[in-house]
């Protein structure tokens, strides 16, 4: 006759064995890698080789709609209904950071589209872009704030209370 010892033993068959924890464990730990590595690639700082005298422009432009006219832009001559691009020039990521993948369905906030010399653009925007971006976009529009953006003066013609000692390139 069979104890009741004999009994558990004969039916611990309804426990995975160890062969079979073996698999569930490798599959887990390949899942966790693959996840690591996909999350990897998609926020990889990857990097835009462009120099200081590489870009035309920078512009902020609005989306869906945009503004009317140019927008505010920052070109390295800063003429007509631009600024000069020196007064960024410190908050200019150099290299570029890439820009981010989309999500879906992302059809609204505002894209900052750098201009190359060469015609090639680098658009960041509209719904993420690098954190290094945001603060460039930060400073052109606190800098059009403090001096506008007059379309009627080529440069800035503006008077400037007290930005002389606070913002050196501006005078």
């Amino acid at each position: 006759m069979r104890s009741a010892s004999d009994r558990v033993i004969e039916s611990g068959s309804h426990r995975p064995g160890f062969g079979r924890g073996v698999l569930v464990g490798l599959a887990i730990a390949v899942c966790a890698w693959l996840a690591w590595w996909g999350y990897q690639r998609l926020t990889a700082a990857s990097q835009v080789n462009v120099q200081y005298g590489d870009i035309a422009s920078i512009r902020i432009h609005g989306v869906p709609q945009g503004e009317p006219g140019p927008g505010l832009v920052f070109t390295p001559a800063g003429v007509g209904q631009t600024l000069p691009l020196d007064l960024v020039e410190s908050q200019l990521p150099l290299p570029l950071p890439a820009p981010m993948r989309q999500p879906f369905g992302c059809d609204h906030g505002g894209d900052l589209i750098v201009r190359l010399s060469s015609g090639r653009t680098i658009t960041y925007g509209p719904c993420r872009w690098p954190w290094q971006i945001s603060e460039l976009w930060g400073a052109m529009e606190g800098i059009a704030a403090l001096v506008g953006t007059d379309p009627k003066t080529t440069h800035l013609q503006h008077e400037i209370t007290g930005a002389c000692a606070t913002h050196p390139k501006l005078c």
